[in-house]
């Protein structure tokens, strides 16, 4: 082969490895598309307690608890009451 050849070659080879790390990345952008809309719906359904923030995701949620509050739909309050 000639030097001509060679680069054809060699630039072929890099143009399909970027064509697949495209289709690659393109999967995974439209897998977590995927997840972040079915979160939605997770959401749709919890009442996350003291202002907490639900994060859902395609099959569960996640209830962000404000500093002071725990628990899966931060029902629980870390604050001593004092009488």
């Amino acid at each position: 082969m000639n030097a001509i050849e060679d680069v054809k070659n060699e630039l072929n080879k890099a143009v399909k490895g970027l064509n697949n790390t495209v289709i690659d990345n393109g999967e995974k952008v439209s897998n977590a598309i995927a997840d972040l809309s079915g979160g939605l719906e997770a959401c749709t359904a919890v009442d996350c307690n003291n202002r907490g923030a639900c994060l859902g995701t395609k099959r569960n949620y996640i209830c962000a608890c404000h500093l002071g509050y725990s628990g899966k739909n931060c029902e629980d309050s870390e604050f001593v009451a004092f009488s």
